[in-house]
């Protein structure tokens, strides 16, 4: 059996991989595809669903949850209280529906909004 190139506008790899009905499996493959035709399309598709999601604040101490810095660590590195982290690490932990810090790290890689070489 032959394989056949199916080529796509990259507008159209943009809404495909964007498209919630497809099956996750289907999605990861699909996204492999795409990625080997269009070099860095996935990557920004990570990037824009972790900037639809959350703030660029949020981003940052995601990635310092990740690194298993404290909130009085985090909040050293960015110059807020550690009181604010802990009020960003609550906004985050109610947008993933999660109760713990480690359960952050562990949904936005299952969602694959992160890589552990980002962290």
């Amino acid at each position: 059996m032959s394989a056949t190139k199916m080529t796509l506008s990259e507008g159209q790899a943009h809404v495909l991989t964007r498209a919630s009905l497809i099956d996750h499996g289907v999605q990861k493959v699909l996204s492999a595809v795409l990625e080997a035709n269009y070099p860095g399309l996935a990557e920004r598709e990570r990037f824009e669903r972790k900037t639809r999601i959350f703030t660029a604040r949020e981003i940052e101490i995601i990635v310092q949850i990740g690194r298993g810095n404290t909130n009085k660590e985090i909040g050293r590195i960015f110059s807020i209280s550690s009181r604010k982290v802990k009020d960003h690490i609550t906004a985050i932990m109610k947008k993933l529906e999660v109760q713990d810090r480690t359960a952050v790290v562990m949904k936005v890689i299952k969602w694959e909004l992160f890589h552990l070489d980002d962290f």
